[in-house]
């Protein structure tokens, strides 16, 4: 059941579907900050997405960014 913008799942009735340009949007991010040896915290992730016009709040970052490690994508 995942046709429009939100999804059911078993423990979570009603979630957003995650948005796949933008988890691909913040590992470019998260790789870039590495690759220059900086942390990736969540503000540093914002600086970046927003200098390249993804503005997005800290927290939605921070949130997107544990997705993302549950998911073993990270």
């Amino acid at each position: 059941m995942t046709r429009g913008k939100y999804t059911r799942k078993p423990g979570n009735p009603y979630g957003r579907k995650p948005d796949a340009e933008q988890d691909a949007a913040t590992l470019q991010a998260i790789a870039d900050l590495l690759e220059l040896g900086q942390n990736p915290t969540p503000q540093a992730v914002r600086n970046v997405l927003a200098q390249r016009g993804i503005e997005k709040s800290r927290p939605a970052i921070a949130r997107r960014m544990e997705r993302l490690k549950r998911e073993g994508r990270l």
